[in-house]
């Protein structure tokens, strides 16, 4: 019954008590405790967390990038717990779209193509491909610099394309670790509510990690993960990190 379609079949993800820990030496140190969170279809959430709070850690665990030690994570209804990796990578190509901190860009293909490349992975026709990533590229206001190389772009322009890339599959969720963090503020600022509109425009929904507040607050729901527990919306609380 691992990966049998469940009760959670309406939500786009959903994670239910998970717990994950790393080995140091002959220590364990346990990362998340009691984390559980579900996302609606088209809904942003925000998870605040102090640096070394174990966002990231969830963050991959939610993206099947990372194997946790009990509990659930599911995607669209469907469990991850006992797929291949073939089958997770197969998962994520298809409902998932990941955003990091640093951009992660393919720096010998041009801003077209690193957007198009999922779209390539999945082998689809190459033009179909190239006129959708156009699409969002031009979505991010980067039409003019689609030829471009990521060395030729600036650190926001990158981040952009990274949205953009995020975005081409049309996923039901997109997973951004610290998004805007190796921007300055005003850059920030610009590119976070760039992703947030194009991604309610894409009905698409979003988990974003961070420790900034100001961002968070531009989401529909924010969480705040503490001691490897998830708390309740902490901006509603105004609770501190």
């Amino acid at each position: 019954m691992n990966n049998a379609f469940s009760r959670h079949e309406g939500l786009v993800l959903v994670a239910e008590h998970v717990a994950k820990s790393y080995r140091d030496g002959s220590a364990v140190v346990p990362v998340l405790r009691d984390v559980s969170l579900s996302i609606a279809p088209g809904e942003t959430v925000a998870v605040l967390g102090a640096s070394g709070s174990g966002k990231s850690t969830l963050l991959h665990a939610l993206g099947g990038l990372d194997t946790i030690d009990s509990g659930r994570i599911e995607i669209q209804g469907r469990s991850l717990a006992g797929l291949s990796e073939r089958a997770l990578g197969e998962m994520r190509n298809a409902y998932l779209g990941f955003i990091y901190q640093f951009h992660h860009l393919l720096p010998e293909f041009s801003a077209l193509d690193n957007v198009a490349m999922p779209l390539f992975i999945r082998r689809e026709d190459s033009s179909a491909s190239r006129k959708r990533a156009a699409a969002l590229l031009d979505a991010v206001g980067l039409s003019a610099r689609a030829a471009h190389l990521p060395s030729q772009l600036s650190g926001g322009e990158r981040q952009r394309v990274a949205i953009a890339r995020a975005l081409v599959t049309n996923p039901a969720c997109v997973l951004a670790d610290e998004p805007t963090g190796n921007l300055d503020d005003e850059t920030a600022a610009v590119v976070f509510d760039l992703f947030l509109r194009i991604a309610r425009e894409e009905g698409t929904a979003a988990l974003i990690v961070t420790h900034d507040r100001s961002l968070a607050a531009r989401c529909g729901r924010s969480l705040r993960l503490s001691g490897g527990i998830m708390h309740a919306d902490a901006l509603a609380t105004g609770e501190l990190l």
